[in-house]
């Protein structure tokens, strides 16, 4: 068989996605499985460094591969090239093919590496392409492959470990900020409980002062709307005996108008009497200056007469008895004018008082009826304010509540900044053993 014939069997050279591969590899050394086994001692001794030739079906799909070793001790038996030559022995492959891994050559060479170790392969590799046998790999080229990786892979992780030392760096400082930030954090939030709760238990006094101070104010404001109520009582039964004092003084003014009219007619009557009594005065002064002339014409007379002087010596006597009774009737007269003129006077006097005490009246019913509204007003106020300070003492209630409410919370707040500033302290210890845990990693990796 000609060198040229092999060539034939070769795959195509399309390369794509396949630049790692060398031009050999990718010109591999194959046969086909109808071939005879001579033909391939043949080529493995044209090609004395090629460790295995892959073997093919007539669609060049692999079949296997033919082993540099296996031939090899066929040629240094004394009768090997006889028996190559012998076309009862050397006319078949099949005893000679071995299995050895095959894989897509689209794979990429980490995922080759991989493949080759899962198959336990120690003599080389089959890549395909659309099925059909494209390129073969020694396994000292796969040697060199798994260890370029590792090369890559070390400065990979090489430079990983650089990176992960620097972000170590940033991370710890960041930590130590961090937890530093979050301790003046948790002072700064206990502070502001310890205060709040300061403020809160001010609160919550001042409320509780406030509730007893509405409490106090409202039983005031309750006695003095009481009070107020029963003054309010005295002013409506002061303004109703004040109308029934001036109807009465009312009364007493058409009485003393009576009284004074009355009065006034008696000293008419009086005037009356002592002009009666003057009258009868000056009738027994008449009478008794004719008793005289009788007295003398009696006398006169003699004898004759002595009768008629002794009438009229009587008569004489009785004028005189009118004349003095006229005058003691006169001076009565005079002195009954005196006293109805006193009482004339006095019920002028009256008349005046009781419409003084009708006035002052009026003014005190007045006056009694503006004190009843204000203190109709102020009850009324005083009811407002009694709701109010009820209303001031619910939310003096509810102020006291929010305050134990705000102390409770801030005592919550208190145990919250304790518990994060033993949570920021926890996380810097977590962070330092942290780092610590990376960078001997980190160094053994740069190794």
């Amino acid at each position: 068989m000609s060198t040229a014939r092999f060539t034939l069997c070769r795959t195509p050279t399309d390369s794509a996605g396949t630049e790692w591969l060398t031009a050999a590899e990718r010109q591999p050394l194959t046969i086909r499985r109808d071939e005879r086994l001579a033909t391939a001692a043949d080529l493995f001794r044209a090609h004395p460094d090629a460790g295995f030739v892959g073997v093919v079906d007539a669609e060049g799909r692999p079949l296997g591969a033919l082993l540099e070793r296996d031939i090899r001790r066929l040629l240094v038996n004394p009768y090997g090239h006889a028996l190559l030559r012998n076309p009862a022995y050397g006319g078949t492959l099949d005893d000679y093919i071995r299995l050895i891994p095959v894989a897509d050559a689209a794979l990429g060479v980490g995922a080759l590496i991989a493949a080759y170790h899962a198959a336990g392969g120690h003599e080389g590799m089959i890549l395909t392409r659309g099925g059909r046998l494209f390129a073969t790999l020694s396994n000292r080229r796969l040697l060199l492959l798994a260890a370029g990786l590792e090369v890559e892979r070390a400065r990979a992780e090489a430079a990983r470990a650089h990176v992960i030392e620097r972000a170590s760096a940033v991370f710890e400082d960041e930590v130590t900020r961090l937890t530093t930030e979050l301790a003046t954090l948790a002072g700064t939030l206990s502070g502001h409980a310890a205060a709040t709760a300061e403020r809160a238990a001010a609160t919550d006094t001042r409320a509780a002062t406030m509730t007893a101070t509405t409490d106090r104010n409202a039983r005031t404001l309750a006695e003095i709307g009481g009070e107020g109520r029963e003054l309010l009582v005295a002013l409506t039964d002061i303004a109703d005996e004040t109308r029934a004092a001036q109807a009465l003084v009312a009364d007493t003014v058409t009485l003393a108008g009576e009284g004074k009219a009355r009065t006034a007619a008696l000293g008419r009557s009086a005037e009356s009497i002592g002009s009666i009594a003057q009258i009868i005065g000056g009738i027994a002064a008449e009478v008794n200056m004719l008793a005289l002339n009788a007295t003398i014409e009696a006398s006169r007379a003699g004898d004759a007469g002595r009768g008629f002087a002794v009438v009229a010596g009587s008569i004489k006597q009785l004028s005189g008895q009118t004349a003095r009774a006229a005058d003691t009737v006169a001076g009565h007269a005079a002195d009954v004018g005196a006293a109805i003129g006193e009482a004339a006077s006095a019920y002028g006097r009256i008349d005046g008082a009781v419409r003084e005490i009708a006035l002052r009246s009026a003014r005190i019913m007045d006056a009694a009826e503006t004190q009843r509204r204000a203190m109709d007003a102020i009850a009324g106020h005083v009811g407002e304010a009694a709701d109010g300070a009820d209303a001031i003492r619910a939310e003096a209630e509810a102020v006291g509540d929010h305050a134990g409410l705000a102390l409770r919370s801030s005592a919550a707040m208190r145990a919250l900044a304790e518990r994060l500033a033993a949570q920021a302290n926890l996380l810097a210890g977590h962070a330092r053993d942290f780092v610590s845990s990376v960078r001997p990693n980190v160094g053994i990796a740069a190794a």
